[in-house]
């Protein structure tokens, strides 16, 4: 990685509010200085509470962090993994004091674990830009035990997908892990 502040820049997501309450996302613009220019969105969706979560980052540094994500070791790589699940929980536990600096972590914990993908490999690497989306299958048994589940979505237009457009995509995609990965959904 680069420098502390190269992190906690790439860590800012950013998103333009008017733009994405049009298309159904809830959100807050952390970042102005960083909002413009290229992004990847990244999605998170909780299959067992219905929680969902996006943000766009800065195409590169998307790119320079997956980059490291794909040399992390194994225990690295499963802490960026475990840091996906805990931050998703905490955010969907909804402490507001400690957003900022969850969605941070968030998005750097994502754009790690994507580098370690196939999803990422198949995706081209997200030159272009795109959507890098997750799915957590949370056990019902023990709530400790997670799956996570990347896909990609077309690049599109460069702009964040519409939130009703991201809900049905992941339908299909949980359609599809109900037939070949049942054991991910009980």
């Amino acid at each position: 990685m680069k420098t502390l502040a190269d992190f906690d820049q790439f860590l800012q997501t950013s998103v333009i509010q008017g733009q994405h309450q049009t298309i159904g996302w809830d959100c807050k613009v952390q970042d102005t200085t960083i909002a413009a220019g290229p992004k990847t969105h990244l999605y998170v969706y909780d299959y067992r509470s219905g929680w969902t979560w996006m943000a766009g980052v800065q195409r590169a540094m998307f790119g320079e962090f997956a980059a490291c994500g794909q040399k992390l070791s194994p225990e690295d790589a499963a802490m960026a993994r475990g840091a996906i699940v805990s931050t998703s929980a905490a955010l969907r536990a909804g402490d507001p004091s400690k957003t900022l600096d969850a969605e941070r972590c968030l998005g750097c914990a994502i754009s790690l674990y994507a580098g370690q993908t196939k999803t990422y490999q198949m995706a081209d690497r997200f030159i272009a830009g795109g959507h890098f989306c997750i799915i957590l299958y949370r056990s019902k048994r023990d709530p400790s035990i997670t799956e996570i589940r990347p896909f990609a979505a077309p690049v599109g237009d460069g702009q964040a997908m519409d939130a009703s457009v991201f809900k049905a995509l992941v339908n299909r995609v949980i359609e599809h892990d109900k037939e070949n990965n049942p054991q991910w959904i009980g």
